[in-house]
């Protein structure tokens, strides 16, 4: 890991040096924290459905707006297949989206205005426009899909989802 690597090198460091570092390295942690947390609350305070999952569709973390609008609360939806959101009939185009996103053909390029439906607690169906993008590290494979799913009136008034 990246601290292991980082503690070897203070190892060989003047005591000095090894302060100034290791203080470097306290303020990035801080930093990183902050930014995880901003990132927390920006996601779940978001108008829009947005859900995590990983290559198989298998959710990861669903924001606020997403629960809401299927009527559901987040143990519902965490560890279960995407698939369970969309109707039979969407059910296959997402599908097809998850096969060219585990393929890597697509990877870093996103799917955008996809029109589907889902199916929300009650048996209503909500038609929705989705985005979605794979994220992955650098040079290292896609490891997760960002989905954003609006519905209502605001279909056609999608912001661009980057893989930063």
């Amino acid at each position: 890991s990246v601290l292991a690597a980082m503690r070897r090198i203070m190892e060989g460091l003047t005591p000095p040096r090894q302060e100034l570092l290791s203080a470097l390295v306290y303020e990035l942690k801080a930093t990183l924290a902050a930014d995880r947390q901003c990132f927390h609350e920006l996601f779940e305070a978001a108008p829009d459905g947005y859900v995590a999952t990983d290559l198989d569709g298998v959710i990861q973390h669903a924001n606020a707006a997403l629960h809401q609008m299927l009527q559901v609360t987040a143990p519902h939806l965490d560890g279960k297949s995407i698939l369970m959101l969309f109707t039979p009939a969407s059910q296959a185009l997402v599908l097809q989206r998850l096969r060219l996103f585990r393929t890597g053909s697509d990877a870093g390029q996103p799917f955008t205005d996809i029109q589907a439906q889902i199916a929300v607690r009650d048996d209503t169906v909500v038609p929705v426009s989705m985005r979605l993008i794979a994220i992955g590290s650098p040079g290292a494979p896609a490891a997760t899909i960002r989905w954003l799913l609006r519905a209502g009136a605001r279909l056609r008034q999608l912001p661009a989802l980057s893989p930063s």
